[in-house]
Order: structure tokens, then sequence, then C-alpha cells
């Protein structure tokens, strides 16, 4: 049944397409490099996925193991009780949970590094300082500035302050997706999650100023818009928010997208 929904999906794709190279009025259209791009994008993405899949799964299909060898000890420091099946269970979840979150802020810091790597930071350390600042004694304000003029670790800093905010926000829209108002409204609040998305990549633009930076984030949000479609009533419900996201992503990219650069391209005559 998927894979119907995913062909259905894929036949109204190319109707588009076909129907947009009909009307363009270019005399000599871009030709559709359908296997030239796939095999450029598919490569490198497949085995880096899968590379990275491995400690992760590793770490999250051992994370319990220490939670449930502490099982008998209880969770406060300051008072021990005894411990009932309620309490253990508790105690339990706690302790996965912290571990969970420990790996994924272990995993932004590390992705952190990854899209700002320290060849980068060495690099631009050896620029000058500004203006007032440049005291090569050793000592002095100079010196004191100089340990804290390193961009990459402000880069990193700021994309981390940034990720966070976003982790914020995606895991409350996650929540609401299993409260019973998000199953009556599901089709009007991916409409407006979605518009909300591409507010948001204005932001994260504006922000962060690198749009290698910003397509992590960016792939997270497409992430939990597929998830959050989960909480529709039913499978139908599910099946049509599906094709709805579907069309405002489509919407997105042919008209959206254009207009805005348009806009920005537009904005420094109007002022």
């Amino acid at each position: 049944l998927y894979i119907i929904v995913g062909a259905i999906a894929l036949a109204l794709a190319g109707i588009l397409w076909g129907g947009s190279r009909v009307m363009t009025k270019l005399r000599y259209p871009p030709k559709f490099h359908c296997l030239e791009t796939l095999r450029l994008v598919a490569g490198p993405a497949l085995s880096g996925v899968s590379l990275s899949l491995i400690p992760v799964v590793l770490c999250l299909s051992t994370v319990h193991l220490p939670a449930n060898s502490l099982r008998g000890l209880d969770g406060t420091w300051m008072r021990s009780t005894v411990l009932d099946k309620a309490k253990i269970e508790s105690n339990y979840t706690g302790r996965t949970g912290t571990a969970i979150l420990v790996i994924g802020l272990y995993m932004s810091i590390l992705g952190a590094k990854v899209l700002i790597p320290d060849f980068q930071r060495k690099r631009l350390g050896e620029r000058p300082l500004p203006a007032g600042l440049n005291d090569t004694s050793g000592e002095g304000d100079g010196a004191a500035a100089r340990d804290v003029w390193t961009p990459a670790i402000w880069r990193r800093s700021h994309l981390l302050w940034t990720s966070m905010c976003l982790q914020f926000v995606l895991l409350t829209v996650m929540e609401y997706s299993f409260s019973s108002s998000w199953e009556v409204h599901v089709f009007q609040l991916i409409v407006v999650f979605k518009l909300l998305q591409m507010v948001l990549e204005l932001v994260l633009g504006a922000v962060l100023k690198e749009t290698l930076i910003m397509a992590p984030l960016l792939v997270v949000g497409e992430i939990v818009q597929i998830m959050v479609c989960m909480g529709a009533a039913d499978f139908t419900d599910f099946i049509l928010s599906y094709y709805i996201a579907l069309a405002l992503i489509v919407a997105k990219r042919l008209f959206i997208n254009p207009t805005i650069k348009r806009i920005k391209t537009l904005m420094p005559r109007w002022k």
C-alpha cells in the first residue's frame, strides 16, 4: 500500500514536471538529469548515513544496560525509600532518558565540530586582530583578547545555541501532535507548520549566514514535518496529510522560493 502511495506521488510529480516543461517560455529548456543527479547524490549520502548510523545504533541499543543494572538503587541522593514496581520503572525511565539526552548533546557538539572543523579555526586564527587588540607581548588586554578571538569556537557555539532552540520548538510540536486537538485539525495545522517552516528557513538564513550549516537543521525540520503526519486520526487522514505536505513542498520549490528570491533581489531598489 505504501508503494502505491509513493508511486502516485511520483506520477503527480512527473505530470507537474511535464506541464512545466511544456508551458515554459525558455527556448532551450534544461534537460532532466535524473540518473546523473542520482549518481552524484545517492552514493555519498548512503555511505555517509550508513557510517554515521553505526555508532548511533550501538549507543541506542545499549543505552538501557546501565539503567537496567541500577534498578535496585533509588533515584534520590538525600534519602532512601523502599522501591516498589512503579518507582523502579520511574527511575529506569529517567536514567535511560538522561543517557539519551547526553548522547544527543554529544552528537550535537560533534556535528558542530564536523561542520566547522579545526583547520578552519587555525586558518581564521592567523588573521590579525582588530586595531587596538594586536598585543604580542603576552601581557595586557591584547593577550586576553587573543585568547577570546577564536571565530571558529564562536561559530560552533552559535550553531549549538541555534540547534538547541530549534530542537525545543520541534519537540514542542511533536508533543502537541499526540494530542486530540491535533487529530481534529491535522490538515490545517500541517499547512500552518509548513508556513512557519518557511519563516524558519528565512530566520536561519539570517542567523547562520551559511547554507551548509543550515542544511542539517532544515533536514530535521522536514523529518519532523513528516513524523507529525502520523498524529492523524486514521490511515486515510494520514495519507491525505502526506499529500497536502507534498503539495506544499512542490508549491514552495516552484513558486514560493523563486518569489522570495525575487523580492530579496529587488529589495535594495525599493529602499
